[in-house]
């Protein structure tokens, strides 16, 4: 009977090593969760689902932990979450994108009419009030630069540093409005006073 239950447990214990493998780090599962985690990086996973991301590198970081406590079979499990995680990490990853296009290219739209409303709200000065202008005017040459700098980063696919430049433009492009409408304003009042005084005169 003794015997019988010795071998029964030998048995049981091989079958734990070919199907579990328990006497040995989960290798296959290591790696297949590292693969998984690289292939979401390279669909920009890091940028577009950070958090999904994050959360695969770190159950793939703690599944290494369970392997050095000899866990293996923890470090298995954990080791395959990862990898679910890694893959819904891409997944999240493809959708944002193509929002954070659509989010840019909008971005980009709104900065070029903010533009074109500035540069209409420019007065026409007289050469000796030109100098006066010379604020306007760097703030539509940064706002002209970051609307080429946007366009080119939609061009090479990165969207959320496109709309960071494009919502740069239309700042500059909005400070330039309100500067110029400041300088419509006292222009105006200074034209005012000068006829009210040689009226009195």
């Amino acid at each position: 009977m003794q015997g019988k239950k010795s071998c029964l447990l030998i048995l049981g214990l091989l079958a734990c090593v070919y199907f579990w493998g328990c006497d040995k780090p989960p290798q296959e599962d290591l790696e297949a969760a590292k693969a998984a985690i690289n292939i979401a990086a390279a669909a920009k996973a890091h940028l577009y689902a950070a958090e999904e991301h994050e959360a695969a590198c770190k159950l793939l970081e703690k599944a290494h932990s369970e392997v050095a406590a000899k866990d293996y079979e923890t470090a298995r499990l954990t080791a395959r979450k990862a990898k679910t995680k890694a893959e819904q990490a891409k997944d999240s990853a493809e959708i944002n994108i193509g929002k954070a296009k659509q989010d840019a290219e909008m971005a980009l739209a709104e900065a070029r009419t903010a533009r074109r409303i500035a540069q209409a709200a420019v007065p026409e000065l007289t050469r000796t009030d030109q100098e006066k202008q010379l604020p306007i005017e760097e703030l539509l040459k940064e706002s002209e630069n970051m609307l080429a700098q946007a366009k080119s980063l939609i061009n090479t696919g990165n969207y959320l540093q496109a709309q960071e430049a494009a919502n740069t433009a239309r700042g500059a492009a909005i400070d330039a409005k309100i500067q110029a409408n400041a300088l419509k304003e006292a222009l105006f009042e200074q034209e005012t006073n000068k006829k009210a005084t040689a009226r009195r005169h």
